[in-house]
């Protein structure tokens, strides 16, 4: 792929699905195909293009010798993301 924005690379949401998947542990290509129901090519093509533009990173390799990936920045889920708002909130009040 050629070099893209952040932004663009995590448009789609077979992009983000796989995000989720690797936001807190690493895990191999084909760990995350099962996980998001996508074909490898497609996964592998996502991921490559994370790793050069420095959204994931290869995290060593599992016990069958295949490469694990985490992402390489936080992503908050909603709960959160809510959380982090009211208490926001809370300070802005003061």
């Amino acid at each position: 792929m050629s070099e893209q924005t952040p932004w663009v690379l995590v448009r789609t949401l077979l992009a983000q699905q796989i995000l989720v998947q690797i936001a807190r542990q690493p895990h191999t290509v084909d760990e995350v195909c099962a996980a998001v129901g996508a074909d490898d090519i497609y996964v592998r093509d996502h991921l490559e293009a994370m790793v050069e533009a420095e959204l994931v990173r290869l995290e060593g390799t599992s016990s069958a010798g295949q490469e694990r990936y985490l992402a390489d920045f936080f992503i908050f889920d909603g709960p959160f993301c809510q959380a982090l708002h009211e208490q926001g909130r809370a300070i802005g009040q003061r």
